[in-house]
């Protein structure tokens, strides 16, 4: 219960700082940047899980994940399922030319920079990865 809670309050400080900055709120959200944060913030989960939650499983990550889509996003379960499970599918393929993949590992280290109270930069690294895709 502590590793959801744990995400869920990280889930919530990424969103708020990300939504404050762009001054608009989750429904404002363009598909693209949701799609970018949720990948991202899987990135982070990760790195939590390898620092703090070694024990957790890989399916305890998934279903949170799921769970964070439906509360922090609004997703229905369904497409909450169906991104996390590509997000999944994309970093075990080990294709290092994969965008999701690179997300992944950018929201991974993300999260070190996060614990070390860089949290601007890594909302701005959110935001770079954001302009090169758009």
């Amino acid at each position: 219960m502590e590793f959801v809670q744990t995400v869920q309050a990280l889930q919530n400080e990424v969103l708020t700082r990300y939504l404050e900055r762009k001054a608009y709120t989750v429904q404002g959200l363009a598909e693209l940047e949701k799609q970018v944060l949720i990948v991202y913030l899987f990135g982070m989960v990760n790195g939590l899980k390898q620092e703090k939650f070694e024990e957790i499983p890989p399916v305890e990550v998934e279903t949170t994940m799921i769970a964070v889509m439906m509360t922090g996003f609004q997703d229905t379960f369904l497409v909450a399922q169906k991104l996390i499970a590509s997000i999944i599918s994309d970093v075990q393929s080990g294709n290092l030319e994969n965008t999701v993949y690179a997300i992944v590992h950018r929201g991974l280290d993300g999260y070190f920079a996060w614990k070390k109270g860089k949290k601007e930069e890594v909302i701005t690294d959110i935001e770079n990865i954001l302009n090169i895709l758009s």
